[in-house]
């Protein structure tokens, strides 16, 4: 019997004996471990256990279905701190022992030191791969989300390297036990040649490769604990190389530098909203975070600044909630990022659950179809609205011009009406913008500052108090290299 994640067996082939010309059963591949037994080892494991399952059923949902390594680690984690403190809140032990899960996972496998890991954690974070993802009830479809029928969302099923199972935690494709034959030194399965090829569990199968190792409070999506490196986003997509994660998407987007920013977008969204818990961050600590995911190397949450004039270099300190002064934004000011899914994914009701009665708020990250008329936005599922904002990605060598933001506009406002309120729109790089036509809708651009960690405002056109509607934020983050 041969255990571990080691998918070379092939390496194992010349050590087996018999007629290397006929073909002769040799091993049997167990794809991987039934589903989790709890075992509780420490009597105070014994006695704690039992108390925060009862008062906190979702643990136990938790712990049953996810990867054995995973759950004795989160119960673990969730003991020591419900020992801590009998009267700790849902989100607050969630977010512990989230923590203790990625700590272990960093301390014992470094998934995010070998380039091999960081190409696996972005394409778990893409949810391209997991098993079950196109058929999968947990996969949003144009239906249920737009309701109305129409194209699949942008998400096709790719091929993860067996560097997956070895760096990171991707599984056997293999859904049942596989007698592999040996032949002429090839391992065979009847005339097929047999070979490890790998997949992601789905949200439902291993809530917590989704729930703590693709980032949380303490240890963020790209955070690397090993050498204690916060690798933006930008950084990542910019080190893989494209061929690892390709992705033959439902869009009719003629490059694919396109295709690998709007990915990167999404990544960076769903990072940044992350980096505050289970509880959500607020948006005036998500836009300097989301800013960050473009740094070129090293994230860091951005300071604000706005000027008056782009050669201007007195600007003044602001929140991200000053942009919204004024406008019909659906309070997005005051709001809450939530805590969201990988793109195109829905949490299993359970984890939803928490939404109303811990504290929590769990939330959809959604990639849409070219019909939409822009390529992302997020659902605040305790709102009945589309969007809580849209993003429109633009990933082109020129320069883009106020005609490119004029077009975006006019396609939401046809596809969408009253129902968007504020639109990012991400490029490369903008020109000098010299005529705005709509008066009832703002205009911001961002630009980074030749020093770090500075992201420097200015407003294209600010509309008059009582005639502010709608906004558009423009966000420079040069190109992927």
């Amino acid at each position: 019997m041969v255990m571990g994640t080691d998918s070379k067996i092939t390496n194992l082939v010349n050590h087996s004996h018999g007629s290397s010309g006929s073909p002769h059963q040799w091993m049997s591949v167990v794809p991987r471990f039934p589903s989790y037994r709890i075992m509780l080892f420490t009597p105070t494991e014994m006695e704690l256990w039992p108390r925060v399952s009862a008062r906190y059923p979702v643990v136990d949902i938790i712990v049953r279905r996810s990867r054995g390594r995973f759950s004795r680690s989160f119960i673990v984690g969730a003991v020591e701190c419900f020992q801590r403190d009998f009267s700790i809140e849902l989100c607050d032990l969630l977010d512990a022992a989230f923590s203790h899960v990625c700590s272990d996972a960093h301390k014992t496998k470094m998934f995010l030191k070998p380039i091999g890991g960081k190409v696996s954690q972005l394409v778990a974070i893409s949810y391209t791969n997991a098993v079950g993802d196109v058929e999968d009830s947990t996969a949003i479809t144009s239906v249920n989300t737009m309701g109305v029928g129409g194209p699949a969302l942008k998400k096709r099923r790719v091929q993860v390297k067996s560097s997956g199972m070895h760096k990171h935690f991707a599984n056997l494709v293999d859904e049942e036990v596989t007698d592999v034959a040996v032949s002429a030194q090839q391992l065979m399965i009847g005339d097929v040649a047999w070979e490890p090829k790998c997949s992601f569990a789905s949200i439902v199968d291993d809530m917590l490769l989704y729930l703590a190792i693709l980032g949380g409070k303490t240890y963020p999506s790209y955070y690397d604990r090993v050498s204690g490196t916060y690798h933006s986003t930008k950084q990542i997509f910019s080190i893989v190389n494209p061929d690892e994660y390709v992705i033959h998407e439902n869009t009719q987007a003629p490059t694919l530098d396109f295709k690998r920013y709007e990915n990167m977008v999404a990544h960076a969204i769903f990072s940044s909203s992350r980096r505050n818990g289970v509880r959500g961050i607020p948006f005036s600590d998500f836009l300097p975070c989301f800013l960050g995911e473009f740094e070129d190397k090293i994230w860091m949450k951005e300071v604000l600044m706005v000027v008056e004039t782009e050669s201007d270099s007195n600007g003044r300190l602001i929140d991200a909630s000053n942009l919204l002064e004024g406008y019909d934004a659906g309070g997005l000011a005051e709001r809450t990022i939530p805590f969201l899914a990988p793109p195109n994914t829905e949490w299993p009701q359970p984890i939803l659950d928490t939404n109303t009665d811990g504290g929590c708020k769990f939330g959809h990250l959604i990639r849409t179809v070219n019909e939409e008329r822009c390529d992302v936005y997020v659902q605040d599922l305790a709102k009945k609205e589309k969007a809580m904002f849209v993003c429109e990605c633009k990933y082109r060598e020129e320069k883009i011009d106020v005609g490119v933001v004029t077009g975006i506009l006019d396609g939401l406002q046809k596809r969408w009406g009253e129902e968007w309120k504020v639109v990012v729109v991400i490029c490369t790089e903008l020109t000098n913008f010299r005529a705005w036509k709509r008066q009832n809708i703002g205009c911001v651009k961002f630009k980074r500052s030749k020093r770090a960690g500075r992201m420097i405002a200015n407003w294209v056109f600010q509309p008059k108090p009582k005639e502010r509607e709608k906004l558009a934020i423009i966000i420079q983050t040069g190109v992927i290299t």
